[in-house]
């Protein structure tokens, strides 16, 4: 049952923070900017276990159960999440409670989150100022909250969408293309499949995500759900 309440949480959760890609910008700025989007999976226990089975051990989703997924993205600063102050560990907190996070795992994760994003800062190229990074938060929790007209769902793309989907052999030897899903490059001769924003893929990875997801891990384009 969908509650407005904060939902407990049943077990620690899983928490991972990678960097998909980055833009190279030649102009004379020299700012850091993240563009973040966070992912929350919230599983609430199945009839049964409701009913006084106990939870032990493995992640949520070996578990049977109900699952919501929200999403959403925002934008900081390396000098935002660099400052003497709490700005930017506000702001982060502020995404995650607008996808639900529960509060008592917020803190862990914020931590996580800006002690990430430093450390690829930290490794990128002078002219690597424009970092995407995914957060994914997989929760096992008590009862899912009740979702709001202003959420933002992560739905599946349709099979008819996915099966429609172009693929394409790599023949341009000098045009390196890399799959941002896996981050690996899609070898000259391979098959790679391509989204209606031309954007090009491993065929197995983006179906995986498509599966998950209805939108282009770049651009954002959307299929038909």
């Amino acid at each position: 049952m969908a509650s407005n309440s904060e939902p407990e949480l049943r077990v620690d959760p899983y928490i991972s923070v990678l960097l998909r890609d980055f833009i190279e910008l030649s102009s004379a700025s020299t700012a850091v900017l993240f563009m973040i989007t966070i992912t929350a999976k919230l599983t609430c226990p199945s009839e049964a276990e409701e009913e006084g089975d106990d939870v032990i051990g493995g992640l949520p989703e070996e578990r049977p159960g109900r699952s919501i997924q929200f999403w959403n993205s925002f934008s900081m600063s390396l000098g935002t999440l660099d400052s003497g102050g709490a700005e930017g560990r506000v702001a982060v907190a502020s995404m995650l409670s607008d996808v639900h996070v529960p509060h008592s795992c917020a803190c862990n994760a914020v931590s996580k989150i800006v002690e990430c994003c430093r450390g690829m800062a930290s490794k990128r190229e002078p002219h690597q100022r424009v970092l995407h990074v995914d957060v994914y938060i997989d929760a096992f929790v008590d009862e899912l909250p009740k979702p709001s007209e202003n959420d933002r769902f992560l739905r599946a793309a349709s099979k008819e969408s996915i099966e429609d989907l172009e693929k394409l052999r790599i023949e341009v030897p000098e045009k390196s293309v890399t799959c941002s899903v896996c981050l690996d490059d899609v070898p000259v001769g391979s098959e790679a499949t391509r989204l209606p924003c031309s954007h090009l893929y491993h065929g197995d990875c983006i179906v995986e995500w498509l599966n998950k997801r209805k939108f282009c891990p770049l651009s954002r384009f959307e299929l038909a759900s």
